[in-house]
């Protein structure tokens, strides 16, 4: 077992050239994220890292504790301890998307989440209690499999790592009604999320 710091002393020793092979996009960037792991894993197994290149040149490395909130202390105290490094970003955990995205499924169903919306469900005698119902347009055409991988994957990404594992009690799934009832685009899910737990929760 290593620390933080010891963590991050091995890092720097390495993180020039780390960066320019990232930048690179070249097959061993895959190879530094296996090493950046191999020694993370020295402090704690169940964390792992992603990288993204921003077109500024700038790396974000998320450590992640993969949606397992009994680590999610680790990964934000060795956030803590990151150094200022030039061309870096560190964070802890995966931010929520805020941007629409297209997502193929096996069956070759494109899933586009500017074509998703959600309400909210919570148990009228306890405001502690969050879910979501999630609409999606073509919901009656994926099996029951790819809906349940789909509907998780979905809350998660929109929601960010933190707040899908803390704050959302209850996940379902449904075909847009035939209504005109206003619903909330997907990409504001983790906006809505923060507005409920300071307006509801806390009254």
């Amino acid at each position: 077992m290593i620390n933080p710091s010891d963590f991050w002393h091995w890092f720097k020793a390495y993180q020039i050239d780390y960066a320019l092979i990232l930048r690179s996009d070249t097959d061993s960037a895959l190879e530094v994220i296996e090493n950046i792991n191999d020694e993370l894993h020295k402090y704690c197994e169940e964390l792992s890292v992603a990288v993204m290149k921003a077109p500024d040149n700038i790396i974000t490395m998320v450590v992640t504790a993969n949606g397992n909130k009994q680590y999610f202390n680790e990964a934000e105290d060795l956030i803590k301890y990151s150094p200022e490094l030039e061309g870096w970003q560190f964070e802890a955990l995966k931010r929520p998307v805020e941007e629409d995205f297209v997502w193929e499924l096996p069956n070759g169903l494109m899933i586009n989440t500017e074509e998703i919306w959600f309400d909210p469900i919570s148990a009228e005698e306890n405001s502690s209690v969050f879910g979501i119902r999630l609409y999606l347009k073509d919901y009656e055409l994926i099996d029951t499999e790819s809906l349940q991988n789909v509907t998780l994957e979905l809350v998660q990404q929109m929601a960010g790592e933190k707040a899908f594992a803390l704050d959302i009690d209850v996940i379902e799934a449904a075909a847009l009604p035939n209504n005109n009832e206003p619903m909330i685009p997907i990409r504001k899910l983790s906006n809505f999320i923060n507005w409920y737990k300071d307006h509801v929760q806390k009254n």
